[in-house]
């Protein structure tokens, strides 16, 4: 037992030291064959089909959103409002879609959400190519791409669950607020929403 210099010992109640344990307060563990009681679970079809489809939601609002990206003129700021509009106009007109990408997503668990993870990395690195062309006295730091898409996500969601899709286009200023103004600034960006 450990004692205080002078002053007796450390803990008084205790008659044993804690690295010595007392084996009457310790649990018995039972006899048990590894993994017994974690059965590898088969992957449920339901959860399965819900994620395939999420794919091909996210497939082809990425192929829309990257294809008005790439035919849009101008800089790259100007292309990715383009980009940005095409994606909130596609939501609002495919709402089941909107909804099974932004809230239904999470019923598959932990899948769903690593699922997520990635379309959202897609969106950064987009974000991400063109923050690295901006000014590099201008460029923001590397956590902005993955904070831009996580609020571009949010947006998209608070609409959808709040039965609002229709009027997603609306928050196109918003929208490039998020995803531009750190490389253009609020006020650059909010004319280039208008």
């Amino acid at each position: 037992m450990a004692a205080r210099p002078g002053r007796g010992p450390a803990r008084p109640y205790r008659a044993e030291a804690r690295r010595d344990g007392a084996p009457e307060l310790l649990g018995r563990e039972r006899e048990r064959e590894r993994g017994a009681d974690h059965p590898l679970e088969a992957p449920d079809p339901e959860f399965e089909r819900l994620l395939a489809d999420y794919d091909a939601a996210m497939e082809v609002a990425f192929a829309e959103m990257e294809h008005a990206f790439l035919v849009a003129d101008g800089d790259w700021a100007e292309r990715m409002r383009t980009a940005l509009e095409r994606l909130l106009t596609l939501a609002a007109r495919n709402p089941e879609q909107a909804e099974l990408c932004t809230i239904r997503v999470f019923e598959a668990g932990p899948a769903g959400l690593e699922r997520r993870d990635v379309w959202m990395a897609r969106f950064s690195g987009l974000c991400q190519a063109g923050y690295a062309a901006a000014d590099p006295n201008s460029r923001p730091p590397r956590l902005i791409s993955p904070i831009a898409a996580g609020a571009l996500f949010e947006l998209i969601r608070a609409h959808a669950s709040d039965g609002r899709l229709a009027q997603l286009p609306e928050a196109l200023p918003t929208a490039v607020l998020i995803v531009l103004a750190p490389v253009l600034g609020r006020d650059a960006a909010l004319a280039l929403a208008a």
